[in-house]
C-alpha cells in the first residue's frame, strides 16, 4: 500500500528528487525506482521475519499437542488395565 500511494504522488516527488538525483548521478525516475525497490525489501524482510515467528509459535503449539495426547493415550490405556 505504501508503494501504490507513493506513486500517486510520483510527479510532485520526482521533482523533489530531481536535486538529489544529480547529485548521485541517477535519472529522477531511476532513484524513484531505487527508492520503490528499496521499500519493497524491507517489506519483504519484516513479513519474513513475522512468518518465521509463526512457524516457531506453530511448531510450539503442535509438539505441546502431541505431549497432552501421548500424556492422554497413557491415562486412557491406564484406566482401561485397572479392575
Amino acid at each position: 500500500m505504501a508503494v501504490a500511494s507513493l506513486g500517486m504522488f510520483a510527479s510532485p516527488l520526482v521533482r523533489f528528487l530531481e536535486p538529489i538525483s544529480s547529485v548521485l548521478g541517477f535519472s529522477p525516475a531511476g532513484l524513484f525506482g531505487l527508492i520503490t525497490m528499496m521499500i519493497l525489501v524491507a517489506i519483504t524482510i519484516q513479513l519474513s521475519i513475522s512468518i518465521s515467528g509463526i512457524q516457531r509459535q506453530n511448531r510450539r503449539l503442535a509438539e505441546e499437542t502431541a505431549r497432552l495426547r501421548n500424556q492422554f493415550e497413557k491415562e486412557r490405556l491406564g484406566q482401561r488395565t485397572q479392575p
